[in-house]
């Protein structure tokens, strides 16, 4: 091989690591971005998990509140039904209530 023919191989070598440079450093700005992009979704992930626990735990004491109202409710259903009940028998046997 020639000296001239060194040359060219060196210069093409050199061409060809100076492509594969530019290459990778738009890979790597590519992966930057999307790198960005996936902690930046993580964060809004994190944040949106963290008021649906919020939520969540505010639905426990909402549904504690409505058990509690609900027991409330049938206790008072009872209660008039048992003065229904005796307005009935009462009416029935001619008495008084």
């Amino acid at each position: 091989m020639t000296p001239e023919e060194r040359i060219a191989n060196l210069e093409q070598a050199f061409i060809a690591i100076k492509e594969l440079t530019l290459n990778m450093d738009k890979r790597m700005d590519r992966f930057d971005e999307r790198l960005g992009s996936l902690l930046e979704a993580q964060k809004q992930t994190e944040a949106h998990l963290s008021a649906l626990a919020v939520i969540v735990q505010e639905l426990g004491q909402v549904q504690k509140l409505r058990d509690a109202k609900l027991v409330d409710t049938d206790a008072r259903l009872n209660k008039l039904i048992e003065i229904v009940d005796r307005f009935i028998s009462g009416s029935r046997t001619g008495g008084n209530p």
